[in-house]
């Protein structure tokens, strides 16, 4: 399980900020957040979440035929094919409560109320030659928490790649306006590419 935190919060693919800001006057919560960002369309984040749920489920004391079910549930998934065409990147913001100082700030429920075309102008990816890459699908978290889903084109309209094995880094953006009235904006999250490159191929 510490393999598999490791892999989901704080890996290659995966990035989780945090930011604690106390409160004073004791009438406010704090503008403190903390969100992970993942790599989806990266197999790694996609066989780790599935091994994860195998855990919860006690899989390896499944029968065979349990198992086979699990498995042809969690095959599509790790298939993925809409990750031929396209860059895919959840976000989580679990809520830290204390008593000292209140609750963090929900950014998935902050986001759950906007829509596709509100956010496109202020979500994109952003690589080291200043190229960007824009929203094209966004995915809202079911329920009261959960996830959020970007969805971003690997190509433009050109065939030409975001990313390739020699780029050196790119950033997920969502511009402060998507959180205006906070005082404490979601940072940019970078990630390096020679970090992500497999056998010569860029794992994302």
């Amino acid at each position: 399980m510490a393999d598999l935190v490791r892999i989901l919060d704080d890996s290659p693919w995966a990035q989780t900020q945090m930011e604690n800001h106390s409160v004073t006057d004791g009438r406010l919560p704090p503008n403190s957040y903390m969100a992970t960002m993942r790599l989806r369309s990266a197999l790694p984040i996609r066989q780790a979440l599935v091994r994860r749920r195998q855990m919860f489920v006690n899989y390896d004391k499944l029968s065979q035929a349990d198992q086979a079910r699990f498995d042809a549930e969690v095959k599509g998934f790790l298939e993925c094919p809409d990750c031929a065409k396209y860059y895919l990147v959840t976000l989580v913001s679990p809520i830290i409560t204390s008593q000292q100082e209140g609750s963090s700030f929900d950014i998935v429920s902050k986001l759950k109320g906007l829509s596709l075309d509100t956010l496109k102008p202020h979500v994109y990816l952003t690589n080291d030659k200043g190229e960007r890459r824009y929203l094209t699908g966004f995915i809202p978290a079911k329920g009261e928490s959960g996830e959020v889903m970007f969805v971003f084109p690997r190509l433009d309209e050109q065939g030409k790649p975001f990313l390739a094995p020699e780029s050196k880094r790119f950033s997920f953006i969502i511009e402060e306006k998507v959180f205006e009235g906070r005082s404490v904006p979601l940072k940019k999250f970078t990630f390096e590419v020679s970090r992500i490159i497999r056998n010569g191929e860029v794992i994302f």
